[in-house]
């Protein structure tokens, strides 16, 4: 999936399958200059950033890769599952 400007999910809400691997072959890449993801959110996906600073909320759960030019922060309770995609990036 491709984002042309910011990439922003609401709280409670889930962007991928919402299942572990391997579905995690999903990859999103988002241009724009954040990445963030709210309170209880699921991630399964790996999410290319290459300009943006990516910030999830508390609590939420990304299974597959984060990857983001800037820098990361992650909620009090978050949690990466690092298992990016094998999919090839253009």
């Amino acid at each position: 999936m491709l984002v042309a400007g910011n990439l922003k999910v609401e709280a409670g809400s889930v962007l991928g399958s919402g299942v572990a691997p391997p579905e995690t072959q999903i990859v999103i890449l988002a241009l724009g200059k954040s990445v963030s993801f709210a309170k209880n959110v699921l991630v399964t996906a790996t999410v290319v950033a290459p300009n943006a600073t990516c910030t999830t909320g508390t609590t939420s759960v990304v299974v597959g890769a984060l990857l983001c030019g800037k820098n990361v922060t992650i909620g009090t309770g978050g949690k990466i599952s690092i298992d990016p995609s094998i999919v090839t990036l253009p």
